[in-house]
């Protein structure tokens, strides 16, 4: 018999309890480059659990966020490396400044800053407070 420690064993019931994927019912995930879909499942997921309404029409306004991010993000990489021509850095400095804004609104639009979920009247739950086991459970898994 395999000898399975406590901390294992609940780590694994823990990861059992974690959806997969992040994508809500009738939502088609659009085909984007990984690292666009890196950030699209985390939006998801960050919108899903500020629990925002989200339809099958939203997959394309959240795609866009996504894509702001990503753009802001190879902006960044581009205007910080040294080899970078002062011509090249100047312009990804303007393209992540264009993306910034254009992310601003995305994101007010598909709920995902707090005055936009307060405009739509989604109140965000009080997190429960911890039961004993799992306030025991948690300070074994910190040791």
């Amino acid at each position: 018999m395999a000898n399975v420690s406590p901390i294992t064993s609940v780590r694994s019931k823990i990861e059992e309890r974690k959806p997969a994927d992040p994508v809500p019912a009738g939502i088609v995930k659009p085909d984007v480059p990984e690292p666009v879909a890196k950030i699209l499942n985390q939006l998801l997921r960050e919108l899903t659990a500020a629990q925002v309404p989200i339809q099958s029409v939203d997959a394309h306004a959240i795609e866009m966020a996504a894509r702001c991010m990503d753009t802001i993000r190879q902006a960044e990489e581009i205007s910080s490396d040294p080899k970078t021509e002062p011509g090249t850095r100047l312009g990804a400095m303007r393209l992540g400044s264009r993306a910034g804004r254009d992310l601003q609104k995305w994101l007010e639009m598909i709920g995902a800053t707090p005055g936009s979920r307060a405009r739509l009247g989604i109140r965000t739950a009080a997190p429960k407070p911890m039961g004993v086991l799992e306030r025991l459970l948690a300070a074994r898994l910190k040791q």
